[in-house]
């Protein structure tokens, strides 16, 4: 049984995979001006489930950045980051979706 899971979805249509507390969940969603890296990673130590989110280069393109990292579920309180990460996302995401 899956202890995380996600979901993919492109031109092909959508797929899913799941991932084991031993192998975690590891995800890259690619530009050709860089990619944005997940990793889902389960911590016996602190019995919880953890999330690491990176910036990366992707064939010589973009940038190595940490963006985030926390636990899932946890609030890790305010951030003048997060914000402008929010409301670069709204923007992006509303521009995508043709609502600008």
């Amino acid at each position: 049984m899956s202890h995380f899971y996600g979901s993919v979805k492109g031109n092909r249509g959508e797929s899913t995979r799941g991932g084991t507390k031993n192998s975690g969940y590891h995800t890259i969603a690619a530009s050709w001006d860089g990619a944005i890296e997940v990793r889902l990673i389960y911590d016996p130590e602190s019995d919880a489930n953890r999330y690491e989110i990176y910036q990366t280069a992707w064939h010589g393109k973009g940038i190595e950045q940490p963006i985030a990292s926390g636990i899932i579920g946890k609030d890790r309180g305010h951030h003048e980051y997060q914000k402008g990460y929010q409301d670069g996302y709204d923007e992006g995401y509303r521009e995508a979706m043709g609502s600008l």
